[in-house]
């Protein structure tokens, strides 16, 4: 599957078995130095989803972040998972905690993105838009676009 075949339509997933094969199957068509901007209300999925991802490189110990803002992941991929739900993240901030460890190939994860700066930081590379939203008990609506 390619990644155009991912960004088509929603994704309607019925459980978390689901929401992993298809965090997978995207992992799986990313090109080396992307960024992951992954969107949705608490509890939608995002750290799960992102979790997936991680894994199809190499970082299976991938959790919430939201305490230390920002948390590097080794496998075969630099994995860099940033969640901004409790600090807004300023380029300033970008440029001294995040930009040290873009060490190439790297994969750059970033929850609640709309908590950032502008985003001079994903100019240049490879970023895409994960939108998680709930629809029901255990079904979750993921769409996928490009923002670049």
């Amino acid at each position: 599957m390619s990644l155009e075949d991912l960004t088509k339509t929603p994704f309607l997933s019925r459980g978390e078995e689901e929401t992993g094969v298809f965090a997978k199957k995207l992992a799986e068509t990313l090109k080396p130095n992307t960024v992951l901007l992954l969107r949705g209300e608490v509890g939608a999925g995002k750290t799960f989803f992102s979790s997936h991802v991680a894994k199809n490189f190499g970082a299976d110990e991938l959790t919430s972040s939201s305490f230390a803002c920002v948390t590097k992941h080794a496998g075969r991929w630099n994995v860099i998972h940033c969640d901004f739900y409790r600090k807004r993240a300023t380029q300033s901030f970008f440029d001294t905690e995040i930009e040290p460890h873009l060490a190439t190939p790297w994969l750059l994860l970033i929850e609640w993105p709309e908590r950032m700066a502008e985003h001079e930081m994903i100019a240049g590379n490879e970023a895409l838009d994960v939108h998680i939203q709930r629809e029901g008990t255990g079904k979750r609506k993921i769409t996928v676009a490009r923002v670049n």
